[in-house]
């Protein structure tokens, strides 16, 4: 079983239009994860932070409303070998992830 909660920052930059269109930019989380793998008594807990490059476009889909696909490349400092012992390959705090 693996539980996160955090939060995160991006800044965004449209080189074409003014808030539509093509973005680019960068990220930084902070994310604490529990993990505990099932039929073993033993957890881990670990906070990390991460931080990445953004690209993505924002779609006008009405007045004022958004729909904004993206896809970050993120690194996670701090990740220790007993975290990865114990997380499974879907695990938010691998030391390299790309998110979408």
């Amino acid at each position: 079983m693996t539980f996160a909660s955090g939060f995160g920052v991006k800044l965004e930059f449209f080189p074409f239009a003014e808030q539509k269109g093509l973005f680019v930019g960068a990220d930084a989380n902070l994310s604490r994860t529990w993990v505990r793998r099932r039929g073993i008594p033993l957890a881990v807990r670990q906070t990390g932070f991460s931080t990445g490059l953004v690209a993505g476009v924002r779609i006008p889909v009405i007045a004022g409303l958004y729909v904004a696909p993206w896809l970050s490349v993120n690194y996670t400092f701090g990740n220790s070998s007993r975290m990865r012992l114990y997380s499974t390959s879907a695990s938010p705090m691998r030391p390299a992830s790309i998110r979408y």
